[in-house]
C-alpha cells in the first residue's frame, strides 16, 4: 500500500489526545504545558502523585508524563499504583528524571513505564517521544477493536451454520461485506506499522519495537482469517472469479514450496518434494491452485510436531474417457501431501471439509486459525474440476491428495467431476 495513501487516509490524528503532566515543580509543569499545547493535545496537570491518581481516574489520559523525584509519593510508586487499575494497564507512562543510572532505568520499566526523558529535557525530544508513544498506543487500541469485531463476525458465522441453505447463503453475503470492512483498515494498520517501525529505528527507540512486532503479528494473523472468511463467502455466493491460463506445473510447485519452506524450517520440520520436471503444462487457475497447495502444506506443517517430515509428490496420469465429461481432459495431475504429524480421528475425517464446522474445538484452537483452510481447499478444488481426498490414522500422520484435470475449457461446468482416488 503506497505511503501517501496510508498517511492521507489512515494516519492517526493525535490532536485532542489527553496527556497528564505530573511534576512537583511549577516551572517544569508550565514549560511542558507550553511545549505540548502547540500540538493540540488536551492537557491535565498535577503537582503530586496523589493528585495525579485522582485526575487520572477522572480524565483517563492517553499518556502520562511523570516526574520521578516528588515528595511523599515518588513517580515510581505513583506509576505502580496506577498500573494496578486495569484501565491504565496499557496507558504509556514516560518518566521525566535527572537520574540516569542503570538501576534507575530498570526500576522505571519495572514500575510500568515505557520510556524516560532525562532532565534537562529538549523540546524536540519531548515532542518526538510523546508522539511516538501516542501513535503506538492508539494503534494497539485500534487492533483491540478490530479483534473484537473479528470475534463478533466469527460468532455470527457459528450461529449461521445452524440455519437452512437459504440462510447460509445470506450469511455468506454478510460475511463478505464484514470481511471487506475489516480487511481495509487491517491492511492500512499493517502498512502504517511498517512506516512507524522505520521511524522508531531512525530515532533509536528500540524498546518500542517489541510492541510494534506484536501489532504486526496479530494483524497478519487476523488478516489471514479475514481473507479466509471472504474467500469462502465468495465461493458460497458463487462470486469467486476463476482465471484460466497455461502454466508449467513443475514451476508452480517450485514457487509454492519455496514460499512455504521458511515456515516449515522455522518449526524444525523437513520438506521433501518429488516433482518431476517433465510434468508438462496445465490449463487452470494458477493463483487458486497455488492457494490450495499452500493451504495443504501449511496445514501439514502446523499439525506436524518437530522434528517431522512433510512430503509433496506430484504425478501426471491418464484415465479412461468413459464416465468423464466430454469437456474435461482425460489427463490428470495428482498432488499428494503427506506428513508425520498427529493424524486425524476417523470421526473427524467425515467433517474436516465442512464449512464452519469445528471438528474438535480444542484441536483447532491449539493450532491457531479459524478452521477454514481445508474447507477452502475442498471448494476451490471442485471449482477447478477436481477434488481433495484425505486418508489418515490417528497418531500416524495424514495424506491429502488433490486430483485436477490438466485442462478444463472455460465454458465448461466445473465442480461436478468425479475423479479416481
Amino acid at each position: 500500500m503506497p505511503e501517501n495513501f496510508i498517511r492521507e487516509n489512515y494516519a492517526i490524528n493525535l490532536k485532542g489526545a489527553k496527556i497528564l503532566i505530573v511534576d512537583d515543580t511549577s516551572e517544569n509543569l508550565n514549560l511542558l504545558r507550553k511545549v505540548l499545547a502547540k500540538e493540540g493535545y488536551e492537557l491535565f496537570v498535577a503537582n503530586s502523585g496523589e493528585k495525579a491518581i485522582k485526575i487520572a481516574t477522572r480524565a483517563v489520559p492517553d499518556l502520562i508524563l511523570l516526574d520521578v523525584m516528588m515528595p511523599v509519593m515518588d513517580g515510581f510508586e505513583t506509576c505502580r499504583r496506577l498500573k494496578e487499575d486495569p484501565i491504565f494497564k496499557e496507558v504509556p507512562v514516560i518518566f521525566i528524571t535527572a537520574k540516569n543510572q542503570t538501576e534507575d532505568m530498570v526500576e522505571a520499566f519495572q514500575a510500568g513505564g515505557v520510556d524516560f526523558i532525562n532532565k534537562p529535557f529538549r523540546h524536540e525530544e519531548v515532542l518526538v517521544r510523546v508522539r511516538t508513544h501516542l501513535q503506538t498506543y492508539f494503534l494497539l487500541k485500534q487492533q483491540e477493536r478490530l479483534v473484537m469485531m473479528a470475534h463478533q463476525a466469527q460468532k455470527i458465522a457459528d450461529q449461521a451454520r445452524l440455519a437452512a441453505e437459504a440462510a447460509n447463503r445470506a450469511k455468506s453475503i454478510f460475511l463478505a461485506k464484514m470481511s471487506h470492512e475489516l480487511r481495509t483498515p487491517l491492511t492500512a494498520i499493517l502498512g502504517y506499522t511498517d512506516l512507524l517501525e522505520e521511524e522508531v529505528e531512525d530515532f533509536g527507540y528500540d524498546n518500542i519495537l517489541p510492541d510494534l512486532y506484536k501489532i504486526q503479528n496479530a494483524g497478519k494473523s487476523l488478516l489471514a482469517i479475514v481473507s479466509d472468511i471472504l474467500d469462502l463467502a465468495k465461493i458460497e455466493a458463487d462470486k469467486m472469479e476463476i482465471s484460466f491460463t497455461d502454466f508449467e506445473v513443475h514451476k508452480l510447485v517450485s514457487e509454492v514450496t519455496a514460499k512455504i519452506l521458511p515456515a516449515i524450517t522455522s518449526r524444525n520440520n523437513t520438506l521433501v518434494v518429488d516433482s518431476p520436471k517433465d510434468l508438462g503444462t496445465m490449463y487452470s487457475d494458477h493463483y487458486k491452485l497455488s492457494q490450495i497447495l499452500s493451504n495443504l502444506l501449511d496445514n501439514a506443517n502446523r499439525f506436524t510436531p518437530s522434528p517431522g517430515t512433510i512430503t509433496m509428490t506430484v504425478s501426471r496420469y491418464a484415465i479412461q474417457s468413459s464416465g468423464i465429461s466430454a469437456n474435461t481432459s482425460s489427463e490428470w495431475l495428482r498432488f499428494c501431501i503427506s506428513d508425520t504429524g498427529t493424524g486425524i480421528k476417523p470421526e473427524m475425517i467425515e467433517k474436516i471439509f465442512q464449512a464452519f464446522v469445528q471438528v474438535d474445538d480444542s484441536y483447532t484452537r491449539s493450532h491457531d486459525g479459524a478452521g477454514l483452510g481445508l474447507t477452502i481447499c475442498d471448494r476451490l478444488s471442485q471449482t477447478l474440476g477436481g477434488r481433495v481426498y484425505v486418508s489418515s490414522e490417528e497418531g500416524k500422520g495424514a495424506i491429502f491428495c488433490l486430483n485436477l484435470p490438466t485442462r478444463v475449457p472455460e465454458n465448461s461446468v466445473v465442480g461436478q467431476v468425479e475423479v479416481a482416488r
